[in-house]
């Protein structure tokens, strides 16, 4: 790339590495197998999409999923987006950002994308996207992490074509506090998305259970699942942990216990 110094500094004044890459937790997060076999469904679709409130743990299943993934030698992009994303060109610099800092070669596309996409048409970006990532020897999987941040038709036409258009070997999967404004119906009365909901995250007695610094009894977790129904949050830092206390139950368990978290 050409130019000074301030030349680039202007050019990726935009650009923040680390939403290239999930979050890292530095918790113990609960197993949740039967969900990550749930999202494993999503190869050979073109679309996966999570929807839930903050706070149930959309993020932090996409991580263990990502990794999941990449151990299983899939090319997984991570994008993490916010409201300044709402701007086209930024959106799609950064999915192409993404995508080859995955290991997708995408050519002297990247080299647009540094410099934020300026004065390049869309469409042919597209184009030239979608046939770099068929031409990848295996899959590929796209994560946009908090979709709900952007508000943007201009880049819901965009996604709808990406997902449109998109090759056999590569899924988009986003996360959002709302619908998406995308066909969704559409594509999963086609068989090509798969669309998790609030309940899809709800915890099972046994995540409940692990959630806890000591082996719980089977009265004890039944009492947790009573009264959390299963949304007691097992992914929060440790000064923002709700405290479950345990009353004490019929087997004699002492009442006043709290979780400790992951």
């Amino acid at each position: 790339m050409d130019g000074g110094p301030g030349e680039l500094e202007h050019e990726w004044s935009w650009f923040i590495r680390a939403k290239l890459a999930a979050p890292v937790h530095q918790v113990r997060l609960v197993s949740r197998e039967h969900l990550l076999m749930r999202l494993d469904r999503l190869a050979g679709k073109r679309l996966g999409l999570i929807v839930a409130p903050a706070g149930f743990g959309k993020t932090t299943i996409l991580m263990q999923w990502q990794a999941r993934q990449k151990a299983a030698g899939t090319a997984v992009a991570w994008l993490t987006l916010d409201e300044g994303d709402g701007n086209i060109h930024q959106f799609v610099s950064y999915i192409v950002l993404a995508l080859a800092s995955a290991g997708v070669d995408l050519g002297s596309l990247e080299s647009a994308a540094e410099q934020g996409m300026v004065g390049g048409a869309l469409r042919p970006a597209l184009s030239l996207l979608l046939d770099r990532v068929a031409a990848h020897q295996g899959s590929v999987v796209l994560i946009l992490d908090d979709y709900h941040r952007l508000g943007a038709p201009g880049n819901d036409r965009f996604l709808t074509e990406l997902i449109t258009m998109a090759p056999s070997n590569f899924t988009v999967v986003v996360s959002s506090r709302v619908r998406l404004n995308l066909d969704v119906p559409r594509l999963m009365a086609g068989g090509l998305a798969m669309e998790f909901g609030a309940e899809f995250l709800r915890l099972s007695r046994e995540e409940l259970a692990d959630a806890f610094d000591r082996p719980l009894s089977r009265d004890e977790a039944d009492i947790v699942f009573g009264r959390t129904e299963g949304w007691f949050h097992p992914n929060l830092e440790p000064q923002s942990r709700a405290r479950v206390p345990l009353p004490r139950a019929e087997s004699g368990a002492t009442s006043g216990r709290c979780w400790r978290g992951p």
